[in-house]
């Protein structure tokens, strides 16, 4: 891999750890940074989100996906290495 590919993929893996603690804290202004303008996402519940809809189901605490996060962060941790 050159070092430039290895960056770039330290990159994205920064941004996507970023992305998972703001998940985790419902952090609505880290989310609004982080997430594509037009986002579109699966609740939950099936329901298909806007990025305005999600960011308020954030606010609302409607998500509880601390114990999904931690599992997955704990599965890539283990792969890493």
């Amino acid at each position: 891999m050159s070092s430039a590919s290895h960056a770039h993929e330290q990159a994205v893996l920064r941004e996507e750890r970023a992305l998972q603690a703001a998940m985790l804290a419902s952090d609505v202004d880290e989310l609004d940074r982080l997430l594509h303008p037009e986002l579109l996402a699966v609740g939950p519940d099936g329901r298909m989100l806007d990025k305005a809809g999600d960011l308020a189901a954030h606010r609302a605490r409607v998500f509880n996906i601390g114990g999904v996060w931690r599992v997955l962060a704990a599965h890539i941790s283990s792969a890493d290495g």
